[in-house]
């Protein structure tokens, strides 16, 4: 920088201050430009320095015709690389990049004195090492010389990049924004595409690529910047597509939904655009395109980054922020789309039903006709031509009929209003009359229920207008609903007339509706679960259909109820017809509907009452009648379960001949009879009051008193689902309805059989239990035995021991040699008989009770090791090298033996001559390792091997070697109980893992041991 500072610096106060910059021009030799010292300097430039360096704003002064560069230390950061070394230097040396510009600009302020001001004025100087899009507002300012001329040019500018850049980012993120009113996906690119396409500053090129539906490639959904179907823009890339030439869409490392930067552009494409720019970009970044808030990958954005912006965390972030904002477009009209399809399947599901229950209905009648005519006539021919309990099979089969006849009727009336193609027929009738005589087919059903049954229809002054065959059914669903839901008390029905016109209601003091049903209740399919009621048979549509058929009439419905006291229902009915299609009124012409329906509607409810004699009540007298059958108290016993008296009579005729049988007539009742009399099996409906099936078979099983007990339920729910929802419950089987009576004992049968079976497998399984807890006895037993006798056979072996060596210390010099050699067999038999009876003991205490796992250091253990081996592994010159060995869960205790056994095999076999060397690595094992060894795949193991350079053993023998007592060996030559190794063996399985050899006779062993993690 400089070789002489300057002197006398309480002369040049101009220069004082001034931070870094201010030392730096101090320091500055300036007598090797033509400014010469600063003593000298014009008093204009030393007032213009002074003030620059003072100031905290950026600033330059450039002086003469050469333009002498003076800047402070807020200009330091425009100047980037530059600096330090533009002190001193020409202007147009130093801003040689952007002189094209600012040169004429600078001139005309020496020339002419004229200043001049820019502001947010892109430049484009390379501080950075690559040319950058900057933007400056600056000034530019003469400053006077000592001659009045100008002498130089006063700078004070301010660097604005980030502000512009922001705000350009912001206005392209908030016209994204709008992407939601896109109608589809496609379109939503192709606007993000418009949108983007007015930045290319930001960002030079963009595609748009969207995934094919079964996700094995991705097509070109839109593009700026560039061409469609050129190199960098091929309209689709394929997941097999890889290598440098593509873009990696699908041959990523990371994860899914991970942002991608490509750094090798130039390498992978031939031709790149260059956007607004010169040069063509180096980078782009790959945004993945979820559904918001979902894993589902939609497509890719790609965009080229601009060779001219640093890629710093603001600039990626933008681009994350694009494609975050096309991800959310995408999801809000993927979520419109499939509202619209799904609703447009919804219409069309409720016509394809609509038409469904329409023309079904219509093909249901007339074998319901062909039934219902046949068994009347039979059933009018007598007891002469029939017997009694014929005629009362066909009485159910009669009852039945009719009420096949009801349900379809139901159905094709709702399905005609929901088609609204209901065709009414108004016409002035008699309304009390006529309700009167449609009531009083339920007198019979009613009173049999033992409840009070009041008909109070009052005068009407003028004929009403309605359809007697919707009226007929709104009269008959409502008095089926109140009869099937009252059990003490009264039914009421009531006409009035009131000043707007008619009105209807029908009471009951039933078990009522609980408030929170009550928005629901004219609901079509709506029940109300769990509520006490004569059947649950039904279709769920009859009060929709009363509710539809009275505002037919232009009347409304409604209801009052309190939950345990009863219910009201109040239909109210304008007066005249001026509320009613011209079209579709007519006078009077005395027809009058079918009585089939009234019949039907009378004989189900009779079915209902016939519930209220017990459980054993409505199998009528067909059970009376049926065949002697010896039944006793040993014989196996079922319990049938079913709402419907019919069903339950059949069932009973079905499974009588050969079982005892007793039936409930819900869940409820039957679940008291399960647990009281606790039968074999139980054959049970689905869909009952009070309690279902489902909530029956739960309360079984939830009992260990009578979970065992087999249950098979019916239902009329056919398919797959069905079947697997009855059997996920608990079910042992499932039977569909219709079934035929063959299969019904089949079925009843086989699970009778399971149930014995298994009874007597339990026996079995105790048994086994038994016998497995005295083995277990046995082998504490054993374990104790071995103990004992492990611990009085050392006592001598140690005596021995102790007494021959006294003889050989005390007595060895007086000794023969033949009596020493006997001595020293007498210490070594000793020795090994010692070892003999430890290594016993460690082998039954192996497995002797439960083991309390910690974190055990493998590096201690060996350091342990090696302690209690230090003389033999002195002695024989050994090696034992081992580095980081991990921490395993185990028992310290059993890990010490067995790394104490391993060294000193290792230590005991090695070759003659040869130091021995052992060498402990750890890893983790492989799968295909953990397979071949039998251990679980669901787990993490440790793999420690102990390798050594001993005598080794032939591979054959791999196995051997872990057995008790076997040795590969002679004794004579390697001491040994044949032990050691079954003793590894059974603590590595202890801690559930495996142990095993590999060797070669002559170049030693390897032991590798594989634990578990945890």
């Amino acid at each position: 920088m400089t070789k002489n500072s300057l002197r006398n610096q309480e002369e040049l106060h101009f220069l004082q201050g001034g931070g870094e910059m201010g030392n730096l021009i101090r320091q500055y030799d300036w007598t090797t430009t033509p400014l010469g010292h600063p003593q000298g300097w014009p008093r204009s430039l030393q007032t213009s320095i002074g003030t620059m360096l003072g100031s905290p704003y950026p600033m330059f002064v450039w002086w003469g015709r050469e333009m002498i560069m003076f800047h402070n230390d807020a200009y330091v950061p425009v100047l980037g690389k530059r600096h330090p070394e533009a002190l001193g230097k020409s202007g147009p040396v130093v801003w040689a990049d952007v002189w094209e510009f600012i040169g004429p600009l600078m001139y005309d302020v020496l020339d002419h004195g004229k200043a001049c001001y820019f502001e947010r004025q892109l430049l484009t100087p390379e501080r950075k090492g690559f040319r950058e899009e900057t933007y400056f507002t600056f000034s530019y300012s003469p400053i006077p010389d000592d001659e009045a001329g100008v002498g130089g040019v006063f700078c004070v500018c301010s660097e604005d990049t980030r502000q512009v850049l922001s705000q350009r980012r912001l206005a392209t993120l908030s016209q994204l924004s709008e992407l939601t009113a896109s109608e589809n996906t496609r379109e939503v690119f192709r606007k993000s595409s418009e949108i983007l396409s007015a930045n290319l500053n930001d960002m030079p090129f963009g595609l748009f690529y969207r995934m094919t539906e079964d996700g094995k490639a991705a097509t070109l959904e839109g593009a700026f910047g560039v061409d469609s179907g050129a190199p960098v823009s091929p309209s689709s890339i394929h997941a097999e597509s890889n290598g440098l030439q593509a873009w990696p869409l699908f041959h990523r490392n990371t994860a899914p939904g991970v942002p991608v930067l490509i750094n090798d552009l130039g390498q992978r494409f031939s031709s790149l655009p260059a956007g607004p720019w010169e040069e063509a970009p180096r980078q782009a970044m790959i945004i993945p395109i979820l559904k918001s808030g979902q894993e589902q990958l939609v497509g890719f954005f790609i965009s080229g980054i601009s060779p001219r912006l640093e890629f710093d965390d603001d600039y990626r972030s933008f681009i994350s922020l694009v494609g975050g904002q096309v991800s959310t477009a995408i999801a809000n009209v993927s979520a419109h789309e499939e509202e619209r399809i799904r609703t447009e399947k919804l219409i069309a599901l409720n016509k394809a039903k609509t038409d469904f229950f329409n023309n079904v209905s219509h093909e249901f009648r007339t074998p319901i006709t062909l039934m219902l005519g046949p068994l009347e006539e039979l059933l009018n021919e007598g007891e002469n031509t029939h017997t009694k309990k014929d005629l009362d099979r066909l009485t159910t089969a009669y009852q039945n009929s009719l009420r096949l006849y009801k349900l379809v009727n139901s159905l094709l009336d709702f399905s005609r209003v929901e088609a609204n193609r209901a065709q009414a027929s108004f016409q002035p009738i008699d309304l009390c009359q006529y309700t009167s005589e449609l009531a009083s087919a339920f007198q019979s059903a009613i009173e049999k229920a033992n409840l009070t049954y009041e008909i109070e229809c009052g005068p009407v002054s003028e004929p009403v207008y309605v359809d007697p065959q919707l009226w007929e059914k709104i009269i008959l669903n409502l008095l089926s609903n109140a009869l099937k839901f009252t059990f003490e008390g009264k039914i009421r029905i009531e006409l009035v007339e009131t000043e707007t016109g008619p009105r209807l209601s029908v009471q009951d003091t039933g078990v009522g509706i609980p408030q929170k049903e009550l928005p629901n209740l004219f609901k079509r399919f709506h029940r109300i679960e769990n509520i006490r009621s004569r059947s649950y048979e039904g279709t769920g549509i009859g009060l929709a259909l009363v509710k539809e058929l009275v505002e037919l009439h232009g009347g409304r419905i409604e209801v009052q109820s309190t939950e345990g006291k009863g219910t009201t229902f109040t239909i109210n009915l304008p007066k005249g017809n001026g509320h009613l299609d011209k079209n579709k009124i007519r006078e009077k012409n005395g027809s009058q509907p079918s009585g089939t329906t009234a019949e039907a509607f009378a004989q189900e409810a009779l079915l209902w009452t016939a519930n209220d004699a017990g459980h054993t009540a409505g199998e009528g007298p067909q059970t009376e009648q049926q065949e002697t059958i010896i039944q006793d108290d040993n014989m196996v016993s079922i319990l049938l379960v079913d709402d419907n008296a019919d069903m339950r009579s059949y069932l009973k005729r079905v499974l009588g001949p050969y079982w005892k049988v007793t039936t409930a007539k819900d869940g409820l009742e039957a679940l008291e009879l399960v647990k009281q009399a606790k039968p074999d099996l139980v054959v049970s409906d689905i869909m009952m009051p009070r309690m279902d099936g489902f909530e029956l078979l739960t309360r079984i099983r939830q009992d260990h008193t009578i979970s065992h007990i087999p249950v098979i339920l019916l239902s009329a729910r056919a398919g797959e689902e069905a079947t697997v929802e009855g059997l996920e419950k608990g079910a042992n089987d499932y039977l569909v309805k219709p079934f035929s009576s063959r299969e019904l004992v089949a079925r009843v049968k086989t699970q009778l059989d399971l149930n014995s079976t298994k009874a007597l497998a339990e026996k079995l399984e105790k048994l086994v239990e038994e016998r497995t807890q005295e083995l277990q006895r046995s082998n504490q037993d054993l374990e104790q035995f071995a103990h004992v006798v492990s611990h009085d056979l050392k006592e001598p072996a140690r005596k021995i021991k102790i007494f021959g060596g006294l003889l050989t210390r005390e007595m060895g010099d007086e000794l023969p040699p033949t009596a020493k050699s006997y001595l020293e067999k007498i210490e070594s038999s000793a020795d090994r008989l010692y070892a003999l009876i430890d290594g016993v003991l460690q082998y039954s205490s192996a497995g002797a009770s439960e083991l309390k796992f910690d974190r055990v250091s493998l590096s201690e253990i060996m350091e342990s090791v090696e302690s209690d081996l230090e003389i033999v592994i002195q002695q024989k010159g050994a090696t034992i090298h081992y580095e980081n060995l991990p921490e395993i869960n185990g028992s310290q205790v059993l890990f010490q033996q067995l790394f104490y056994n391993l060294i000193n095999n290792s230590l005991k076999f090695s070759r003659p001559g040869i130091p021995p060397f052992i060498q402990i690595t750890s890893g983790m094992a492989d799968r295909a390792e953990v397979i071949r060894k039998g251990l679980s795949v669901n787990k993490t193991y440790t793999r420690i091997c102990i390798q050594d350079n001993g005598i080794g053993f032939a591979q054959t023998q791999a196995d051997k070697i872990f057995k008790s007592f076997t040795r590969l060996n002679p004794k004579d030559k390697y001491e040994g109980t044949g032990l050691g190794l079954a003793l590894c063996k059974k603590i590595a399985e202890r801690h559930g893992g495996t142990i095993y050899a590999e060797g070669k006779e002559g170049e030693g062993a390897s032991i590798i041991l594989l634990v578990p993690e945890d």
